[in-house]
């Protein structure tokens, strides 16, 4: 639209649409109203100068407010009203505060406007002619003005604090402003672009502010709240705002100072003593012999109200109402950094060959369990569950606990492995001030990584960009910093003192977004939107991403999976890309998650699904072809083998077959040949055992036999012809042996011997044995007849005790031994041929069944007189 489509003027200053679909033009002549497509003016009249409209603003109820060269007008219900006139500034824009109060911004002045009349805003004096073009409220409800050559002008608190060149402001000129949903406020300028503006968590006293050097090493709040501070060159005190300079008053080299019970600071200066200044004033100076050649690097107050004295040489001295003595055993101190006296009153010594404690006037060192503990130690702090943490030069932080150290270091996430100072901020965190600027970390979470219980800590860590004007504290000697009854934190650096306030640093908790933002496969980029499917043979991929946080966007960090590769997240640190090189083809997700410069991560992050083809021969389908191809391989190799192992099984099946049957009956006949010597029983305890334990019988009968004229026959008879009638005999002997369960023990030429009831015992052993006595004679009398030799047998017969078993190990030999035996043997000695002689015990078992002819008493050698009896029949024998 211009002055041909119906505009009053084609200068256009403002725009509005209002709730009902107008729309509203501020134009250098007037007020132009768009209705559908027809417009309707309201110009300059008499009463109401409506020149350059240059601000347009809706009220709650649908009234315009109307801000132009003339003054302040509201349309409401089609009528215009004048609400204030202007006379030498021009409005710029309407806001609305979080109070609700509706703000009109001149260039002169801020005014408020409330039922339709005007107030001057309360600090427009200090604002004054300061050409003011563009104004905004931030979250917090601070007012910012820009101006045409002053800056930026920042109303907070009733205060009004002015930002220009100095602190950074590239240009005066400031056209307009914007706050992101962070905090950060953006400022776009005449000639100077655009820049951000931060507010600094840390504020520095320097030189500027009174120090007599930025070089502070040591610092002391007294018991009236002032700050004690010691530069490089000099001493000051800070009382309230002011900042004292004390270094014209003590003269000389300050290495250490300390306040006393009384509240006096007592300073220590090389080769002079101390100095003790009471308000403020030098009032005595106070000098030891002992300390003549010593500086003093530690002091400290213990509750008794003495004072430790540490040197930078070793030995530690208490003094106590200006009397001073030695501390005994700190001649092995190397250098005394820090006390410390806990909860329970112990006093503990940092020194640079470890850690001692104090006991009864005694310095003792402390043992890491029974190994010696040697770590420069800067600092010492006991937490409230009384918990003792020491500092060391190089390896980072100790919790000392039941005897041991458990150390966390820089390998463990602490940010540095310099600890000097250790404070906590009543939140249940450590702050560190180090050479790589201040960090703080939860000091539960410090106890579970010391211990063991997580892997790593995380560490917030200021520097520059928070305010600090360097990033070195210094450290080493006590008092170092401190934490104040206000609960700020004033760190020692190379550039003045850092002054923290923890309870005032602003978290930024708006969670950043993540967006991946392009894309790289085998160097080709890709925007948005990304291909889905990667060609087959992409080798190499580079992911590009960013977190939208721009407070701090050098501290942003991130991690990154690869799902369907990566196995666990990784850490990437503040790198803005991920490569990967080689990775098989299937469906991946790519993901990445971010953090912005205070640790508030976006879990969900950003992802990427794609999917790598594959060339045929990594497709499944050609997998599944080659597959099957190898298992029809080894199926046929499978089944030719199997055949093969199965034909040589059958072979081999034969073979054992035959050798089995060979050795079943080689197994037989060694079984047969052994039974033929030894009794059942015993072979089969022999098989079972591998040996036969000897056995006593209380009572077998035992029979020998002889033939007459054995001697004569044998040397007539051919030696074949011999073992011939003696087999056939012993054999047919045998048989009625089995018959009578009657065991042969030995046959020894013509002389044979068996035993009746053993191997296994039975009440028939006497009369069994008689019985197949009265056989075997049986046999020889009907062999007689039909052999042309003639045998004869004598048969003597014996019952009693004997012993039986084994004797020999590769020819086994199953013999009796007892008197019974030799007793057996006169029996058949004393015998007649062809007839059974007895003894009287064996008569005496059988006598009910035999019937015998009484011989009467026959002498026997070694056995004197012997009753015997024949034997001449069974009673009732068939």
């Amino acid at each position: 639209y211009s002055v041909e489509g119906g505009l009053s003027s084609d200068n256009v200053f403002s725009f509005l649409e209002d709730k009902k679909g107008r729309y509203f033009f501020g134009t250098s002549s007037g007020l132009d109203i768009l209705e559908g497509d027809k417009f309707s003016y309201f110009g300059t009249t008499k009463d109401f100068p409506l020149e350059k409209v240059r601000a347009l603003f809706e009220g709650e109820d649908g009234e315009i407010y109307i801000g132009c060269d003339g003054g302040i007008h509201i349309l409401k219900e089609g009528k215009i009203k004048l609400i204030s006139k202007f006379k030498d500034e021009y409005p710029r824009e309407f806001i609305k505060l979080k109070n609700g109060s509706l703000i009109l911004l001149t260039s002169k002045n801020i005014y408020i406007l409330e039922n339709e009349k005007i107030k001057k805003f309360e600090i427009n004096e200090e604002l004054g002619n300061k050409s003011m073009e563009t104004i905004l409220e931030d979250k917090d409800g601070n007012l910012w003005i820009g101006t045409r050559n002053n800056g930026v002008y920042r109303i907070y608190k009733e205060r009004v604090e002015n930002l220009s060149l100095k602190e950074g402001l590239p240009d005066l000129w400031v056209r307009d402003f914007c706050e992101d949903r962070e905090g950060n406020l953006w400022i776009s300028l005449n000639a100077g672009g655009i820049c951000q503006l931060k507010d600094m968590k840390f504020k520095s006293i320097t030189e500027k502010d009174g120090l007599p050097s930025n070089q502070v090493w040591q610092i002391l709040e007294d018991k009236k709240g002032r700050i004690w501070m010691r530069a490089i060159n000099g001493f000051a005190v800070k009382e309230g705002e002011k900042i004292l300079n004390l270094s014209e008053k003590i003269k000389g080299e300050i290495t250490s100072f300390a306040e006393d019970k009384d509240g006096n600071i007592w300073a220590f200066v090389y080769g002079k003593g101390f100095y003790i200044l009471k308000e403020l004033q030098i009032y005595k100076n106070l000098f030891f012999e002992e300390l003549k050649n010593l500086s003093i690097s530690a002091m400290y107050l213990k509750k008794d109200g003495s004072l430790l004295l540490g040197s930078s040489t070793g030995p530690v001295y208490e003094v106590y109402k200006e009397r001073i003595k030695f501390v005994e055993g700190s001649e092995k101190i190397l250098r005394v950094r820090q006390f410390f006296e806990d909860m329970d009153g112990n006093l503990w010594a940092g020194t640079d060959n470890g850690v001692f404690e104090i006991v009864d006037g005694v310095a003792k060192k402390v043992k890491n369990g029974n190994e010696d503990f040697n770590e420069i130690i800067y600092s010492i702090y006991q937490d409230g569950d009384g918990d003792l943490w020491f500092g060391s030069l190089n390896k980072g932080i100790f919790l000392y606990r039941e005897g041991k150290f458990y150390n966390l270091s820089k390998e463990k996430g602490l940010f540095d492995d310099l600890v000097p100072v250790i404070l906590e901020d009543g939140e249940g965190n450590f702050w560190i001030g180090s050479n790589n600027g201040i960090f703080s970390f939860s000091i539960n979470d410090a106890k579970d990584v010391a211990l063991g219980k997580k892997e790593k800590i995380f560490c917030k860590n200021y520097g520059i960009k928070d305010g600090m004007r360097t990033e070195e504290c210094n450290s080493g000697l006590q008092p170092s910093a401190l934490k104040s009854r206000e609960g700020l934190f004033y760190f020692p650096t190379m550039e003045g003192v850092v002054v923290v306030d923890p309870k005032n640093i602003k978290i930024n908790k708006v969670i950043p977004p993540v967006s991946i933002e392009e894309i790289s496969l085998d160097n080709k980029i890709y925007k948005k939107p990304f291909p889905l499917n990667f060609e087959a043979g992409t080798k190499r991929i580079k992911f590009s991403f960013t977190l939208l946080s721009f407070m701090f966007p050098q501290e942003n960090k991130f991690k990154y999976i690869l799902e369907g590769y990566d196995k666990e997240w990784i850490d990437n640190g503040g790198r803005r890309e991920a490569y990967y090189m080689n990775i098989p083809p299937k469906k991946y997700v790519f993901k990445v998650i971010g953090c912005n410069s205070d640790g508030i991560w976006n879990e969900e992050g950003a992802s990427l699904s794609f999917y790598i083809k594959p060339f045929f021969y990594q497709t499944i389908y050609f997998k599944m072809f080659v597959l099957i191809l190898v298992l029809f391989l080894i199926f046929s190799f499978v089944r030719f083998r199997v055949n093969q192992l199965k034909k040589r099984s059958e072979e081999l099946e034969k073979i054992i077959s035959e050798k089995t049957k060979e050795l079943k009956e080689e197994k037989e006949r060694s079984e047969n040949l052994l039974l033929n010597i030894l009794p059942f029983d015993i072979v089969e305890e022999l098989k079972l055992k591998g040996f036969s334990t000897p056995r006593s019988f209380q009572s077998v009968t035992i029979m020998f036999t002889d033939f007459k004229g054995f001697t004569t026959i044998s040397s007539t008879l051919p030696p074949e012809a011999l073992v011939d009638e003696l087999n056939d005999i012993y054999s047919n002997f045998d048989e009625i042996l089995k018959k009578y369960k009657i065991e042969k023990i030995r046959v020894l030429g013509d002389s044979y011997m068996v035993v009746s009831g053993l191997p296994i015992e039975n009440k028939d052993h006497a009369i069994n044995c008689i019985k197949a006595a009265i056989e075997m004679q049986d046999y020889l009398k009907k062999r007689n007849e039909r052999s042309a030799i003639k045998w004869q047998m004598r048969v003597g017969i014996h019952s009693g005790q004997v012993v039986a078993g084994i004797v020999g190990r590769t020819k086994f030999t199953y013999d009796v031994w007892g008197d019974a035996v030799n007793i057996a043997a006169r029996m058949e000695q004393t015998g007649e041929p062809e007839k059974i002689n007895i003894s009287a015990f064996t008569y005496y078992l059988v006598k009910k069944l035999v019937e015998v002819e009484y011989r009467g008493k026959v002498n026997v050698k070694g056995k004197g007189e012997v009753d015997m009896y024949f034997v001449k029949g069974i009673k009732n024998f068939p």
